[in-house]
C-alpha cells in the first residue's frame, strides 16, 4: 500500500524489550521517539527509547559504557562521522557517503549503516510519477552528508543529470563518484546565469542543506537562484521544522509541486527499524501515515500541509 513500507517477514516477534536510544548534541529536539513508538506499536514490540545528549568530548565514554546497554541507536549531528571509528564494521552506503546514521550492537561489537538513500528514495514514491528520477535532470544545493544520500539514491534510481550547487565545489570533488552511470556537475554559486539556467531546466529540485531549517544559521532564507523555481518541476526539501520551509513556499507561490522532509525522516527510520529488530523481524509494514501524523503533533501542527 502506499501509506506502508514492506518489511522482511518471520515467525515470531522479539521476547524481551529492545533498548534503543538516539545520540547527539543537542538532542533534545529529536523526533526519533515519537517516530519509533509508533513503528514498535505497529509491530507489538516492547521497546525502551531513550535521548543521549553526548558532546563530542564525551562520546569516547558513551561508546565504551552506555552504549554497550542498548540494542541499537540513531545518530545525529555531531555524530555521523567520529561514530564510524568505534564499529566493527560498516555498510557500504555508510562508507560510500562518509556518515553512519544508524547502529546495531552485537555483544561487544557495533555496525553501522546509513538508511538516508533508502530513506529518501521511497520519500519520492510519495509524489508518485512526478517523484520518479528515471532519465529526468535533477538540481540540487550542498554536498555534506544528506546531499550525498539524495545523490546515491537518484544515481540508483538512473537520474539523467544530476548537478549540485555547493558554496565551496572544490569540497565536493568526490560527489560524482557517488551517482553510478548518472551523468554529474558540480558548481559553485557564484556564476549566477549558469545556476539560474541549471534550475529552470531540472525537472527535480533538492534542497540538501539546513538553510530554512528553524534554529538554523538561516531560518527565514532561500538558496542562491530559488526564485528560478517554476510551475511544472518538484521541489524537494529534506528540512522538516519547519514542515513548510521558505523555500517550499515559494515553490508553492510559483506552481510547482512540493515534498517536505518528513516524509524522508519517516521512511529511513523505518529501515532503522528493521536493521534493529536484526534476526527476528517482525510480519507486517510500517505505518507511515500514522508516524506522520504522530510527528506532526510533535512538531505543533494542527494538520497536514499540501504537498505534490
Amino acid at each position: 500500500m502506499k501509506n506502508e513500507i514492506n518489511a522482511a517477514s518471520s515467525t515470531a516477534p522479539a521476547k524481551r524489550a529492545l533498548k534503543l536510544g538516539v545520540i547527539g548534541h543537542p538532542v533534545g529536539h529529536s523526533l526519533s521517539p515519537a517516530l519509533h513508538k509508533v513503528f514498535a506499536e505497529a509491530k507489538g514490540v516492547e521497546i525502551t527509547y531513550e535521548k543521549f545528549d553526548v558532546p563530542p568530548a564525551k562520546l569516547p565514554e558513551f561508546m565504551k559504557n552506555a552504549a554497550l546497554a542498548l540494542d541499537g541507536f540513531s545518530v545525529t549531528i555531531p555524530h555521523k562521522l567520529s561514530v564510524m571509528g568505534y564499529l566493527s564494521s560498516a555498510d557500504a552506503n555508510s562508507t560510500a557517503i562518509g556518515a553512519v546514521n544508524t547502529v546495531l550492537r552485537r555483544d561487544k561489537d557495533f555496525f553501522g549503516y546509513n538508511t538516508d538513500i533508502d530513506g529518501f528514495a521511497q520519500s519520492l514514491a510519495r509524489a508518485g510519477e512526478r517523484g520518479s528520477p528515471a532519465g529526468k535532470k535533477v538540481f540540487m544545493w550542498g554536498a555534506g552528508g544528506a546531499a550525498r544520500a539524495v545523490a546515491k539514491a537518484m544515481g540508483a534510481q538512473k537520474a539523467g543529470l544530476i548537478t549540485v550547487a555547493n558554496r565551496d565545489p572544490g569540497k565536493a570533488e568526490d560527489f560524482c563518484g557517488l551517482t553510478g552511470d548518472t551523468p554529474c556537475l558540480v558548481m559553485g554559486i557564484g556564476d549566477e546565469k549558469k545556476l539560474i539556467e541549471s534550475i529552470v531546466a531540472a525537472d527535480i529540485i533538492v534542497n540538501a542543506t539546513s538553510v530554512g531549517m528553524a534554529g538554523g544559521p538561516d531560518p527565514e532564507g532561500l538558496p542562491p537562484g530559488a526564485s528560478a523555481i517554476r510551475a511544472g518541476q518538484l521541489v524537494v526539501d529534506i528540512v522538516y521544522k519547519p514542515l513548510v520551509t521558505p523555500l517550499l513556499k515559494a515553490a508553492g507561490e510559483a506552481g510547482a509541486g512540493t515534498l517536505d522532509g518528513l516524509w524522508m525522516l519517516i521512511y529511513q527510520g523505518a529501515v532503522a527499524f528493521d536493521i534493529w529488530l536484526g534476526n527476528r523481524p517482525v510480519p507486517g509494514g510500517y505505518p507511515a501515515q500514522k508516524a506522520r501524523d504522530a510527528l506532526l503533533m510533535e512538531l505543533g501542527e494542527k494538520r497536514d500541509q499540501p504537498g505534490v
